[in-house]
């Protein structure tokens, strides 16, 4: 009789934690239902306010964790963000789902509840492609094992709120969040691997360049101190009179003077 009643109990709390879950959509049960749930237990528990065993409260709160975190557990999508400026590589878990065509996000805070389930108040979401999780996020930690989830991998999240009324002379926030998932979020696993051989082959012809460079580099520093030193030789050899006779060679105006001088000259002659 005992086990049979402890049964069915344990199912009344597996029916109750998977309704508040799916009703709260929290990831871990820190919801303000399952808190106050648990509160009345733990009161009634210390002060016997009802006249009921204790000891139906242990399958009741098994029941109720079983349901909560196994029968009614909300999917997510892990959303990773990077942050270049503070090198900063951020993953966290977004409980999304959709009603009436529109996309909407659960935020794990009792504040934010409240204003869904009292007001009405949703955090929206929009994103300029599907939210599929095809990345993997795979990470290693000493001494915990190994960290294999699917993953979105978005370029930028902005949230934005405003203050919208819900009743009489009360407002409450509503926030909206923008998701800009990265290129290689959007395009197919075919379509990376033929971008990656392109880059492959693109990070190749660079290299290649770098070291033509390189070597016209050096191949130009002996020319051009051979260069230099000739002319050093030239102008050592040249005698000041025919330096001088090329500077003046060299500077229109002292031409233009040379040339007006052998008009006039030649004008003088004819006359």
């Amino acid at each position: 009789m005992t086990i049979g009643l402890s049964t069915l109990v344990a199912l009344i709390g597996v029916v109750l934690g998977a309704r508040v879950q799916r009703l709260a959509k929290f990831i871990y049960p820190t919801d303000f239902m399952t808190l106050l749930i648990c509160g009345l237990c733990l009161l009634d528990y210390a002060f016997q306010l009802l006249p009921l065993d204790k000891y139906w409260y242990l399958p009741l709160l098994f029941g109720y964790g079983t349901g909560y975190l196994v029968v009614g557990r909300t999917s997510y999508v892990m959303i990773q963000t990077m942050s270049l400026g503070n090198k900063n590589i951020s993953t966290d878990p977004w409980v999304i789902w959709e009603e009436e065509g529109r996309m909407f996000t659960q935020e794990q805070s009792n504040l934010a509840l409240l204003r869904r389930l009292l007001f009405g108040v949703k955090h929206e979401l929009y994103s300029n492609a599907p939210l599929n999780d095809e990345w993997t996020l795979m990470v290693k930690v000493p001494m915990l094992p190994l960290i294999n989830k699917p993953m979105v991998f978005a370029e930028s999240v902005q949230t934005t709120s405003r203050l919208v009324h819900t009743f009489w002379r009360f407002h409450a926030k509503q926030c909206t969040t923008e998701i800009i998932l990265a290129y290689a979020g959007m395009v197919s696993k075919a379509q990376l691997s033929q971008d990656e051989s392109y880059l492959q082959e693109m990070q190749q012809q660079n290299t290649n360049l770098v070291a033509a460079v390189h070597e016209l580099r050096g191949q130009q520093g002996p020319m051009l101190m051979e260069m230099a030193l000739k002319l050093e030789q030239k102008i050592t050899s040249t005698a000041p009179v025919n330096r001088m006779f090329d500077l003046i060679k060299r500077n229109p105006k002292l031409k233009k003077e040379e040339e007006d001088g052998n008009e006039e000259t030649a004008n003088e002659t004819e006359s």
